[in-house]
């Protein structure tokens, strides 16, 4: 008894005289799919502009394309060939797309040569940051520094938390693409140099962020390269609070990683001075430029995750503290200092009663705004 012979799938050849060829730019030049070489090897190629990606790569594999501008007769009437179609670019059809449609209308047979992959978007994205900042490309975009993008990356982020809080998903969606193009933008003018520090580039920070999200999620991705070895690598977890135990724990030791790194390149006389070895704030990380609410909540869960969190202040307490100011003692001759005690305090209640301080205040400055522009469209109705 002989062994079965695999199944080789037959190769489909065109019939029709002319063949459109589609192609991906955001797959490098030359990977292609076997039909597409068999007939760009087997016809002439025609195309419509020098700068199709795939020429160099077809040329080095031995095809030559021929740059033409032709109607759709004429290319029939030199059939059979083969049309190399522009492939769309920036989210816009290819030059030639008018010209590919009446083809097809006429009969001519289409072969994907590549398609574009997960993440296709993407890359034009890095790629119209690129055109830009490059010359001549945007001046005012060719301008911007860290210093003058800093605003807009916290300005776009609370549009973008905006549009969650109003539940506009459509509105979320092109809010983070404003999100994005800070994340491009700063990366591409760090990629440029010029200062010390910079020089890293966007896949710099996906290569971290990637590295960041395995690391932080050993429940997902294994810790060594033994998936022999008791649950293949894989930390156990129960669930989701088991996840941010792990996750605590792992935020932690990284911490105290770069609190080591900066004190050895301190000892070295290559950085500032830092702490101890191993021993970081437990604030390190947070950053002060935060809402004062979420600082102040954000503060409050390191110091509790340390230990040294203390008892949180009573609404009684609160509200002698609130009584103080209206006196004419200490309080009332530093109000800003004992209302940032009293702010402060009502933070860290909110927090034993499990509310997030910052969407609070946030949800009642908006009934506020709303009580208020309901009054005043009603009073303006009735002075019309």
């Amino acid at each position: 008894m002989t062994a079965a012979q695999p199944v080789v799938p037959q190769r489909v050849v065109p019939q029709s005289p002319v063949v459109v060829v589609r192609t991906s730019a955001a797959v490098p030049p030359g990977l292609l799919s076997a039909a597409a070489w068999d007939v760009l090897r087997a016809r002439p190629v025609l195309c419509l502009a020098d700068d199709h990606p795939q020429r160099e790569a077809l040329a080095q594999a031995g095809v030559d394309v021929t740059v033409e501008a032709v109607s759709a007769d004429e290319i029939f009437a030199r059939a059979p060939l083969v049309w190399l179609a522009e492939p769309p670019r920036y989210g816009r059809p290819g030059a030639d797309e008018a010209l590919v449609g009446a083809l097809l209308a006429a009969g001519a047979e289409e072969v994907v040569g590549s398609v574009d992959p997960v993440g296709a978007r993407l890359l034009d994205a890095v790629d119209v940051m690129d055109r830009l900042r490059s010359p001549g490309g945007c001046p005012w975009d060719a301008e911007q520094t860290f210093e003058t993008l800093k605003r807009y990356v916290v300005e776009e982020a609370y549009e973008a938390y905006e549009t969650v809080e109003e539940g506009d998903l459509d509105g979320l969606r092109d809010e983070l693409g404003d999100v994005l193009l800070q994340v491009l933008f700063n990366a591409r003018v760090s990629a440029e140099g010029g200062r010390p520090g910079a020089g890293w580039d966007i896949d710099d920070v996906a290569a971290g962020l990637v590295a960041k999200l395995v690391r932080r999620h050993p429940h997902v991705f294994p810790t060594h390269a033994d998936p022999a070895s008791a649950g293949g690598g894989l930390v156990a977890v129960s669930g989701a609070a088991d996840v941010v135990t792990n996750w605590d724990v792992i935020k932690e030791q990284e911490r105290r990683d770069k609190a080591a790194a900066a004190a050895a390149a301190a000892a070295a006389g290559t950085a500032g001075t830092a702490g101890a070895a191993g021993t970081p704030s437990p604030f390190a990380g947070v950053p002060m430029g935060m809402p004062a609410l979420s600082l102040a909540a954000k503060l409050l869960s390191r110091a509790a995750k340390a230990g040294v969190e203390g008892e949180p202040p009573s609404a009684d307490v609160l509200a002698t503290l609130l009584a103080e100011l209206d006196d004419d003692g200490a309080a009332a001759r530093e109000p800003g200092r004992r209302l940032g005690e009293l702010l402060f305090g009502v933070v860290a209640l909110a927090r034993t009663l499990d509310v997030d301080a910052e969407t609070a205040l946030r949800e009642q400055a908006r009934r506020f705004r709303a009580g208020i522009e309901q009054h005043y469209a009603a009073s303006s109705a009735t002075a019309h």
